[in-house]
């Protein structure tokens, strides 16, 4: 009986793992159809009583935009530590998840986010595909890290438009649309 309890555990011992390691191995599982898809959050029903309201201003088009911000208890995508929403007028909606520490960011979860979406898009608006060693110079150049990312831009074939980028501050996806 011990073998097994050396094993397999005891049965009575309660689980020391977190929500987050708990959810990331069915998430990784669930074939991903939509950008829905690769979020814990629900994109359709924010922001609600969570999210700061932040300041509102005008576009270049004379809309209203709401701002909203939230510092999020996990990461997304294994990547994104913080949400924010610009409302537009009353039916548009455009999220941003972003990452304040880009040189902290694991690669191999950049990899996959843009692996999966390159399955669901195809190469990008740039003709870049899957995630290759170049993608990791250009995210490493001191210089030029904005030449790293995807953007699959044309609203006539994307219903939500997204991009994911980086500059020296900052690692985000937007999508924009919703």
């Amino acid at each position: 009986m011990s073998f097994f309890k050396k094993l397999f555990g005891r049965a009575d011992k309660p689980s020391t793992r977190t929500n987050e390691e708990i959810i990331a191995p069915q998430e990784q599982n669930k074939p991903k159809r939509t950008i829905f898809d690769f979020f814990q959050i629900d994109l359709e029903n924010i922001p609600d009583e969570t999210f700061i309201k932040g300041e509102v201003e005008t576009n270049s088009s004379g809309d209203t935009v709401q701002n909203y911000r939230k510092v999020l208890n996990y990461k997304e995508c294994g990547i994104f530590d913080t949400i924010e929403i610009k409302i537009i007028g009353e039916n548009g909606k455009n999220v941003f998840f972003k990452s304040f520490q880009p040189d902290s960011i694991k690669k191999d979860a950049l990899r996959k986010l843009i692996d999966d979406l390159y399955l669901i898009h195809g190469n990008d608006s740039s003709d870049k595909g899957r995630f290759i060693n170049k993608d990791i110079e250009d995210y490493n150049d001191r210089e030029f890290n904005m030449l790293f990312g995807r953007r699959w831009m044309d609203s006539s074939k994307y219903k939500n438009p997204v991009t994911i980028r980086r500059d020296e501050d900052e690692v985000s996806i937007s999508i924009w649309g919703l």
